[in-house]
């Protein structure tokens, strides 16, 4: 009786050990999207300082061959998730990318932002003005909710199949439980550095005038990043808005019907 006990137990162990790994490895994952444009947010204002740094270490050297040589498959990988996740938003439409353009954008994120943010951080390179003040509520609600649609997005479309494929070795649907850990770890990096860093995307241009620097194209990929993460944003309020109306004409509907059937 004992073993049988014992048999039931390690099965029982064994799947939540399972469901834990999954879960903490979708959240980790999901996060290297915000996690990026905090890099290109850090890349953007890094050449404001890298001349004030007297001594140079490996981190600055990291940082100073990323600032000097922008790495455009970054730019354009992030760029193509944004817009799709816009697209997506706007359409409807199921975008499935392949197993191999899956795997090849979560590799190239993760080789980026874990060189690079960890590099930013021992060599002192923090944004000259962050968006504090300077962008309205209404920017920064926007903002914030498309930023976090396209985090879902990139965290459903890319990284889930793959964790899912790796863990299980075929497709789970999403749970509650997933959802609102998704959300609780997007809210922690917010508030940890994304609310004071990464809303100088929508100012690095005018900044960069102000002091009289020079203006790349790299500049305005962070900026059109910008827009389309408000647009984003813009899009999900409205299709609540319009799920919201929905819902109140169904019940006013139904208590019609009710009412007529009374009488």
């Amino acid at each position: 009786m004992e073993k049988w006990k014992g048999a039931e137990k390690r099965p029982i162990s064994r799947t939540v050990l399972v469901s834990s790994f999954h879960l903490f490895t979708l959240a980790i994952l999901g996060l290297l999207l915000p996690l990026s444009l905090l890099l290109l947010a850090r890349l953007s204002n890094a050449p404001q300082l890298l001349p004030f740094i007297p001594h140079p270490s490996l981190p600055f050297t990291i940082i100073s061959f990323l600032v000097d040589f922008h790495p455009p498959l970054l730019h354009i990988l992030i760029s193509s998730i944004c817009l799709l996740a816009l697209l997506h938003a706007l359409t409807g439409r199921d975008i499935r990318p392949s197993i191999l353009v899956s795997w090849t954008a979560l590799w190239v994120l993760q080789f980026c932002v874990g060189t690079a943010v960890e590099a930013t951080i021992f060599a002192g390179v923090w944004p000259v003005v962050a968006g504090e003040g300077r962008l309205t509520w209404d920017q920064r609600a926007l903002f914030f909710i498309g930023l976090h649609e396209t985090t879902l997005f990139w965290s459903r479309t890319v990284v889930r199949p793959l964790v899912d494929d790796t863990v299980y070795g075929e497709s789970r649907e999403e749970t509650a439980a997933q959802r609102v850990v998704m959300g609780a770890a997007f809210g922690v990096v917010w508030w940890w550095r994304l609310k004071d860093e990464v809303e100088i995307l929508g100012l690095v241009v005018e900044e960069k005038a102000k002091v009289g620097m020079a203006i790349d194209v790299t500049d305005f990929v962070c900026l059109s990043l910008y827009y389309i993460t408000l647009g984003m944003g813009a899009v999900r309020i409205v299709k609540g808005m319009v799920w919201l109306l929905k819902l109140c004409i169904v019940r006013e509907t139904a208590q019609c019907i009710d009412n007529g059937d009374k009488v």
